[in-house]
């Protein structure tokens, strides 16, 4: 497994003080209510996205063979 993914900070984003906001025209902040919400989707569907691509290449191109079976009550 590799750990993908991480910490992303928002322009105009202070953690140490979260009351601070930034009005800088390309801040988080001043965008309109509907780019934000694509912007926080954004993240949740590449994840999405790179897993349904990752399942098609393992059913494409994956192994042609069978795994024995070993958990069987035999």
């Amino acid at each position: 497994m590799i750990p993908l993914g991480g910490y992303v900070q928002m322009k105009g984003q202070d953690d140490k003080d979260p009351t601070k906001v930034s009005f800088d025209t390309d801040s988080y902040n001043t965008k309109a209510p509907w780019k934000r919400i694509i912007i926080l989707f954004a993240g949740p569907f590449a994840n999405f996205f790179i897993s349904l691509l990752t399942l098609y290449g393992n059913w494409k191109y994956g192994c042609d063979q069978t795994l024995p079976y070993y958990w069987s009550n035999e």
